[in-house]
């Protein structure tokens, strides 16, 4: 009887902990928004130059980080095997879609051209680009779909993970659409977070993931440089 009351309080010492991660990913939602939020009206209305870098990075990437260490939780980025490989890998459709509407967005292509025009602007757009994507990803995949995975399963934390991203990419739509329509546009950010969800859910490698979406737009920045500079 004591081994098993033993184990019945290890598993509700394990759920209790499971509720209050999840009720600190709400709380980090919450926090990341409202910095987002004041970061968009201090663009809006005082015209600050806030690189998305930061506008994106200081709530949905260093918070978080910031968050797990002092916690001392894992910061779970993954390994660099061939999960790492296959999960950049479930990017590379979208990168192929990008590169298929060129033809069609030449102001897109001729405006990302003048932004990447001398080699100084190119490496502050990579880095800028890469914080900016990867905090995406991040936060979706590591804070929301790990931490929700381990109350409700795997299949419930994809489908908030997803709920999540699309919620997220709202603002992201109202650009892209000039690359690839306003169907297409939602159906690209639609289905980039179902399947990056599920090679998430399988691979666990959220480092990979980032990277691919760094890749999807370096694809666009390389048509860009090639055909429209």
């Amino acid at each position: 009887m004591a081994v098993a009351e033993g184990e019945g309080e290890a598993v509700s010492a394990q759920a209790a902990a499971a509720r209050v991660s999840l009720r600190n990913v709400v709380a980090l939602a919450a926090v990341g928004g409202a910095i987002y939020a004041a970061f968009s009206a201090a663009i809006l209305f005082l015209r600050w130059p806030v690189p998305d870098s930061i506008h994106v990075g200081v709530p949905f990437l260093f918070l978080p980080v910031v968050y797990l260490v002092r916690r001392r939780l894992p910061l779970a980025v993954g390994k660099v095997d061939r999960t790492f490989a296959w999960s950049a890998s479930a990017y590379a459709p979208f990168a192929l879609w990008v590169a298929a509407a060129a033809p069609g967005a030449s102001a897109y292509f001729s405006a990302l051209a003048l932004s990447i025009a001398t080699p100084l602007l190119l490496v502050g757009w990579a880095v800028d680009t890469f914080f900016h994507v990867g905090s995406v990803d991040y936060f979706t995949k590591r804070i929301v779909q790990l931490e929700v995975e381990k109350v409700w399963g795997p299949k419930r934390a994809l489908l908030v993970q997803w709920a999540a991203w699309s919620a997220g990419h709202v603002v992201e739509w109202l650009w892209l659409r000039f690359l690839l329509g306003d169907a297409g546009a939602a159906a690209f950010l639609v289905l980039s977070g179902l399947v990056t969800g599920l090679a998430y859910m399988r691979w666990k490698n959220v480092g990979g993931l980032m990277l691919g979406h760094f890749l999807v737009n370096a694809t666009a920045a390389a048509i860009a440089a090639t055909f429209y500079a």
